[in-house]
């Protein structure tokens, strides 16, 4: 069985992995690619060790926050891990639509492009996407994610299919509900550390990608 969380950030995403994968005995893959860094744990509301109550985790903490990742390399490892744990029921939670879809679905990429995108605004950059593949699922104000998509183009032309026989489960709830629980999470991040965990991220790695992309960094 593979189940599929997703959902904005605040929603309950996390809680509810570890509740089903208690229930059925499941692993856990995280598809939030800020979580794949090592020491970016407030920031990124990283789940704590005490919280996964001893359910295997996968792509968490597994790369050096200078390390270059990209969305290909993120479709490679989880197939792989999702291969070798195929006798179990998974869960994957979390993570951009692009990366659920390029994940589940018959994505193929192109070889990485390396191209300077500094002249491209926003709304130029997510044009040049749509042209390539009118079924971009991708934040147009997600600057990162646009050059990532941008630089490991997907090279289908059709609608791609879904390669597995996933559940998808899409949380949700009000606008003013959402907002109240981001706000208390912000906060709360303050009261962690965030602040002292941002400056020494930045003291030891000014040059990091996904650092000096990051959303709260």
């Amino acid at each position: 069985m593979i189940l599929v969380i997703c959902g904005p950030t605040g929603v309950g995403k996390t809680k509810l992995s570890i509740l089903l994968a208690k229930k059925y005995n499941g692993i856990i893959i995280n598809a939030d690619a800020c979580q794949f860094y090592q020491k970016m744990n407030i920031g990124t509301a990283k789940i704590t060790e005490s919280e996964k109550e001893e359910i295997k985790h996968y792509l968490i903490d597994n790369l050096n926050i200078n390390d270059e990742y990209n969305i290909w390399d993120f479709q490679k490892d989880a197939r792989n891990i999702m291969e070798e744990n195929k006798d179990k029921n998974i869960i994957i939670v979390g993570g951009s639509g692009l990366y659920l879809s390029a994940l589940l679905y018959d994505y193929k990429f192109a070889q990485k492009k390396e191209v300077d995108l500094s002249p491209y605004t926003n709304e130029e950059l997510y044009e040049e996407v749509r042209k390539m593949n009118k079924y971009a699922n991708v934040d147009k104000s997600n600057r990162r994610r646009l050059e990532n998509y941008y630089k490991t183009e997907n090279i289908n032309t059709l609608k791609p299919k879904l390669l597995y026989d996933a559940l998808f489960i899409g949380l949700t709830t009000s606008r003013d509900i959402l907002y109240k629980r981001i706000d208390k999470r912000v906060d709360e991040m303050f009261n962690d550390g965030l602040l002292e965990e941002v400056k020494e991220l930045y003291k030891n790695n000014p040059n990091s990608r996904i650092l000096n992309s990051a959303i709260g960094y």
